[in-house]
């Protein structure tokens, strides 16, 4: 059986200063991963995220 995913969500921080990604395991858990702007986390995640799973899960 293959292990669900986690979800990649990004976000502003409440004070506008930056973004970071919400990764959300499937147990629950959650892990932000922090960015200068929108527009890299977005790309983070459709570009790097995989490596950075793998990376993990090794």
């Amino acid at each position: 059986m293959t292990a669900k995913p986690p979800t990649m969500e990004p976000r502003e921080l409440k004070d506008g200063s930056g973004w970071y990604v919400r990764v959300t395991w499937p147990t629950g858990a959650p892990e932000d991963v922090d960015f200068s702007g929108e527009i890299e986390a977005i790309e983070w995640i459709r570009d790097k995220s995989s490596a950075w799973l793998a990376k993990r899960s090794a």
